[in-house]
């Protein structure tokens, strides 16, 4: 089994949303991280029509986002200048990290050939997301924006690719629940408000955040097993067990 992290992002021709596994990827090609990733996924598409008895498992992450992590989001959030662009205010999905973790383990402990979305259910604005992080809203016309990467040292203007500020990107999860028959247990509300908790202690007490961070590590642990707890006896009824179980 092949696990590959991916993204839906830079749709620059187009405005979708509940985009389905078996829509084309058209990632913009300016960028060298889009291209790569559209790039493994064609290479994974073309290997298992050349072997079809292998067991090929594509998860498409939306961006990841948590306190150790290293994304595109991530950097955004934790970064002064996090600005969005003029007139635009795109959907976006996000998980995160430890979701990323158990979704691994589960593609590879149970067999589910296939591409697979795989977000955190809520569908959240840009706006939102910069709020939930605790950043002040700003913005820039987006010509600037674009004009301003091309420049050397144009990441400090504006410290993500463009497109992810200015094209919505919703992905499909029916496949990702009723097939890979998995469910995140952090609603992007939870990862947002606790990624903006790190960002505030190592700001303003340096050095407490790792203990601060084991602590809300536990809670997070004891919150998120009585939570799975409780949605394993609603799947089983009668006392049978499915393959979304497993802890």
């Amino acid at each position: 089994m092949v696990n590959l992290l991916n993204v839906i992002t830079g749709y620059s021709d187009v405005t979708l949303f509940d985009l389905e596994e078996d829509h084309p990827l058209r990632g913009s090609r300016r960028y060298g991280y889009t291209r790569d990733l559209v790039e493994i996924e064609t290479f994974c598409n073309g290997f298992c029509r050349r072997a079809p008895e292998m067991l090929l498992s594509v998860l498409r992450f939306s961006s990841i986002i948590g306190p150790a992590v290293d994304t595109p989001m991530t950097r955004f959030l934790k970064n002064p200048w996090t600005p969005s662009l003029m007139g635009f205010d795109p959907m976006m999905q996000i998980i995160h990290e430890d979701d990323v973790v158990e979704v691994l383990a589960h593609a590879v402990l149970h067999d589910a050939p296939g591409t697979f979305n795989v977000a955190a259910e809520d569908v959240l604005p840009l706006s939102k997301i910069r709020g939930l992080a605790g950043k002040r809203p700003t913005a820039v016309f987006h010509l600037f924006a674009y004009w301003g990467m091309g420049l050397r040292g144009g990441a400090s203007l504006v410290p993500i690719e463009p497109d992810y500020l200015r094209y919505p990107w919703v992905g499909d999860l029916a496949r990702m629940r009723d097939t890979l028959c998995f469910e995140p247990l952090y609603t992007a509300e939870e990862a947002l408000r606790e990624i903006a908790g790190r960002i505030r202690l190592e700001r303003y007490r340096p050095g407490s955040a790792d203990v601060t961070r084991a602590e809300e590590r536990l809670h997070d642990i004891i919150e998120h097993r009585r939570r799975a707890r409780e949605r394993s006896a609603q799947q089983t009824p009668g006392g049978e067990t499915g393959a979304g179980d497993e802890q």
